[in-house]
């Protein structure tokens, strides 16, 4: 009987625990896309009306990102310092390569960043600007996705909680 409420117990705490971390990690990442979408709105923005170069206008926006966003500018500015005549293309790509095992996007984020790096500084105002409105549409859609996904599984470890406790007052009576 002991063993049994015992059980009961631990499975309940780790379903609690399971959800609690998914739902962290979720924020986490929700608010990570909503920097970076502001971020892109700032990049876009300096493209289209100033006469910086594409450092520069990075160097701004690392000014308004946060954690894993502020992570990527800044590597991608240092690794642009150190590189000599190196496309900002392939500084971009070795910047993303760098960074996915230290932020919270997955490898589908990471995916639509080397997407995005590709034709980074080359082509024109406009090329630019009709890559980040490429780049904040796959973001947007990445977002959805990821508020459906918190919405179903707080579904899911709700009611696994109530029948956890449903189960445990059974098992205590």
């Amino acid at each position: 009987m002991y063993l049994k409420s015992i059980g009961c117990v631990l499975i309940l705490f780790s379903s609690v625990f399971l959800g609690y971390s998914f739902k962290l990690q979720t924020q986490r990442t929700l608010s990570a896309y909503e920097n970076l979408l502001l971020c892109m709105q700032m990049f876009e923005r300096d493209i289209r009306h100033s006469l910086n170069d594409i450092l520069t206008i990075t160097s701004q926006v690392a000014g308004i990102a946060t954690d894993a966003n502020l992570l990527l500018f800044k590597t991608f500015l240092s690794k642009a310092e150190a590189a000599d005549g190196k496309p900002l293309s392939a500084i971009w790509c070795d910047a993303v390569c760098e960074c996915s095992g230290k932020w919270c996007y997955d490898k589908e984020d990471a995916d639509i960043f080397l997407e995005f790096g590709s034709i980074l500084g080359s082509g024109d105002v406009e090329t630019q600007i009709k890559n980040i409105n490429k780049f904040c549409d796959k973001v947007n859609e990445r977002t959805n996705h990821l508020k459906n996904k918190k919405l179903k599984s707080d579904e899911v470890f709700a009611k696994l909680g109530i029948y956890m406790g449903v189960l445990l007052i059974i098992f205590l009576i």
